[in-house]
């Protein structure tokens, strides 16, 4: 029962963020923002994560779980009570909020992996729950976008936001009775951070799995240009949508994963899913429907489907617990940081040579990526060998 309250904790903070970003990007583009203007969130919310990213693991890892937890939950739906109150339009009050949003949320999702962790301890099938919980996010990533374009720019898609958010409180007070108190300082392994050095260094899987995505992801800001792909439809409604494809796919892809989720031939699916990636994304550039812009997105968040059941698999599996905040950290420094970076870097670049170009590019790097994931495994196996 605790492992279900986490699903249901994780999808509900999900919708609530989603809808919050979703209503910011609505509200910038209904007062004639372009690619730039939205690509100066991303690279507020890259500032803040950067900067506290680690720290925030590294003080996870110290303190007991029941009090992480809590605390980042109860410090994003006061955060957000606070926006619902405000009901920001000004475009300097909102880059301001979504920094604030970016500390909260990677306090949040730090948390809730090592509790997760704690919950998986006992538990004979985790790579089955592992699944699951990337199941039930996407399904929440899916739905929030069409969600917030029909709630539309208003306060109600504030105040749904904030609801949601609190919800995912109420399941993390429940988990918590289930939860020992225990502290990084009791687990019986190095807990210095050179001790997590070591740990890096040894294993190939979780070196693949925190530097290959962030060089494709840094890239791969389609996500944010969608606005402006097709610009005769650029309603909250045909945004939604358009948001909405990736997930989808992603969702089919888990799915499909959750059917047989061995991690045996991890690299090959890596490999598999970073080409596949970036093959949608250079379709995607050429595209002049919207429909089949929907289909490439879809396409590619079934691909991204089974790069992300790897990666996490791989992060929550192979991380001893006492690392598990720094090495989460870690992650959102890496992956997530990128992808606000990605934000920034193809709004910049779309301003320069078109939003198709700055596409293509996406597509180009991740395969690229591809590539050199490709020679290091390959060169690991003749060293072994």
């Amino acid at each position: 029962m605790p492992l279900i309250a986490f699903l249901i904790s994780r999808a509900c903070s999900v919708f609530g963020l989603q809808i919050l970003a979703c209503t910011f990007i609505f509200r910038i583009v209904e007062r004639g923002g372009d690619p730039y203007s939205l690509s100066q969130l991303g690279l507020v919310a890259t500032f803040t994560s950067l900067a506290l990213a680690f720290p925030l693991g590294f003080i996870i890892d110290h303190m007991k779980k029941r009090t992480a937890i809590l605390t980042s939950h109860s410090i994003l739906l006061f955060l957000v009570i606070g926006l619902s109150i405000l009901n920001p339009f000004n475009f300097l009050t909102i880059l301001i909020a979504t920094g604030l949003i970016a500390v909260s949320r990677n306090f949040r999702s730090i948390s809730q992996f090592t509790v997760f962790g704690e919950l998986l301890r006992n538990k004979k099938n985790k790579d089955h729950w592992v699944n699951r919980s990337t199941l039930s996010w996407q399904v929440a990533a899916f739905s929030a976008p069409l969600l917030a374009g029909t709630l539309g720019a208003g306060v109600l898609s504030l105040v749904v936001a904030c609801a949601f958010i609190a919800i995912s409180l109420c399941c993390q007070i429940y988990i918590v009775k289930f939860l020992e108190n225990v502290s990084a300082c009791n687990e019986v392994t190095n807990v210095t951070n050179y001790g997590l050095i070591q740990l890096l260094q040894s294993n190939f899987r979780l070196q693949s799995s925190l530097t290959l995505d962030f060089f494709i992801v840094l890239f791969a800001g389609a996500a944010s240009l969608l606005p402006f792909l097709h610009p005769g439809r650029a309603s909250a409604i045909d945004i939604g949508i358009l948001k909405s494809a990736l997930p989808a796919g992603v969702i089919f892809g888990t799915w499909i994963r959750l059917q047989k989720p061995s991690m045996d031939g991890w690299a090959e699916k890596l490999l598999l899913a970073t080409l596949g990636y970036g093959f949608c994304h250079l379709l995607l550039a050429e595209s002049s429907s919207f429909y089949f812009s929907y289909v490439l997105l879809f396409s590619a968040g079934i691909f991204d489907a089974l790069s992300l059941a790897v990666r996490e698999c791989i992060l929550q599996l192979e991380t001893p617990l006492a690392f598990k905040g720094r090495v989460y950290a870690l992650n959102n420094l890496l992956v997530n940081a990128s992808d606000e970076l990605s934000e920034w870097e193809s709004g910049v670049t779309a301003h320069w040579v078109g939003v198709r170009t700055a596409i293509r590019i996406s597509g180009f790097v991740a395969l690229c990526g591809a590539g050199v994931f490709a020679w290091k495994a390959k060169l690991r196996q003749h060293l072994k060998t």
